[in-house]
């Protein structure tokens, strides 16, 4: 049943593009010339996403050149800056571009997401749905107060004011791309493993922040901005692949971040690595929202081993009876960093990812072999 195999967030980087960001990196390359080998590489992927039958058609991260950065700085009163210490959330000092608050928060019309979502609806046709994978409003928080925060911003301490103003400029920007067409999103969410790492837990207090009004807050900015979009858009919070080890390591927080992060009312699913998916059917079973759906990970696209069936579909099974969730799919675990991606002249090969994702088939037939409640075509 493909229907209940959901197409992964992002696959490996293709050579041509890992070698194309390392020349723009020197100025060797134009954007323009990088945007040509982008658009030649999702074209290519979404022929091959459509050969195999996936129901979702994506660009498979390809687009991401500056990781979420590229998004953030899509909107009004947001631009880049490049840290030179170290922050309250990092010990090291850094080099990277980060984005930096230059005034008001805004929705912005000439985002270029509208015409990256463009040319992927136009490659992939109009008999596929195409969905779009983008970085969660409290992801953008988050990032903010690690590196552009502070009392000379244009929002000064006021931290909900400024919730408020993201909420409001990725609302209007999901507005205009169903308006355009969308009907599936993902939010990309790591925020919630800073709250339960022990040493970032004690850069927030440092910082001034007080982490029982910022957990609520994360939840609060996802949610703004998904209410009042239309109820036929479906709306997935992807959770960081990282929250699974870190939540081992504080277990006075454990509890504390799951249940506030299982309390999002304008999401439609839940999308999250199994060893993640364990943690909540241990510790959060009484929390699991049964009128959402659950996408487990259970593949990897870092390496050519191929995982056993029997073992994805024993712990899949396990989570199900657990958490009872409205529905089921499975995909490749969620890698969300530029430096979790293989290229594809490392070890795992071009072939690799399409035998991987017939696995994923296999799975969802014995899930539904097993009376499983597998997502319908409906849910996608």
């Amino acid at each position: 049943m493909k229907a209940a195999v959901e197409t992964p967030i992002t696959f490996p980087v293709p050579a041509i593009l890992a070698e194309a960001r390392s020349r723009q990196h020197l100025n060797a390359i134009t954007p323009q010339e990088i945007q040509l080998v982008e658009d030649g590489l999702v074209r290519s992927l979404v022929s091959d996403q459509r050969q195999v039958g996936l129901l979702q058609i994506t660009d498979g991260g390809f687009r991401r050149r500056l990781g979420h950065r590229s998004f953030y700085l899509g909107f009004k009163g947001v631009t880049s800056t490049q840290v030179t210490e170290g922050h309250i959330f990092q010990s090291q000092d850094s080099l990277e571009m980060v984005p930096a608050i230059t005034g008001e928060i805004a929705y912005n019309p000439e985002h270029p997401i509208f015409n990256e979502y463009s040319f992927l609806q136009e490659s992939a046709g109009g008999d596929k749905v195409v969905r779009l994978d983008l970085p969660a409003p409290a992801l953008f928080l988050i990032t903010i107060l690690r590196h552009g925060w502070d009392e000379n911003s244009p929002y000064g301490n006021d931290l909900r004011d400024m919730a408020a103003d993201i909420a409001r400029a990725y609302r209007a920007t999901l507005q205009h791309l169903y308006e355009m067409g969308l009907r599936r999103v993902t939010l990309i969410d790591r925020s919630w493993g800073k709250l339960c790492d022990r040493d970032s837990y004690k850069r927030i207090i440092l910082g001034g922040i007080d982490p029982a009004i910022l957990m609520p807050l994360l939840r609060e900015v996802n949610d703004m901005a998904l209410e009042e979009l239309p109820s036929d858009m479906v709306k997935i919070l992807l959770v960081g692949a990282k929250l699974a080890k870190t939540l081992s390591t504080a277990r006075q927080l454990n509890l504390l971040t799951l249940h506030e992060l299982l309390r999002h009312r304008h999401v439609d699913a839940f999308m999250a690595d199994i060893d993640l998916a364990e943690e909540f059917a241990t510790d959060a079973v009484d929390w699991y929202p049964h009128d959402k759906g659950l996408i487990l990970g259970v593949v990897d696209f870092r390496g050519p081993q191929m995982e056993n069936l029997e073992e994805i579909v024993a712990r899949v099974s396990s989570v199900a009876e657990t958490l009872h969730p409205r529905w089921l799919a499975v995909s490749a675990r969620p890698r969300m960093k530029p430096e979790e991606q293989s290229v594809d002249t490392a070890p795992l090969q071009h072939a690799d990812i399409w035998r991987k994702i017939n696995l994923l088939n296999h799975v969802s037939e014995r899930m539904k072999a097993q009376s499983f409640e597998m997502a319908s075509e409906d849910a996608f």
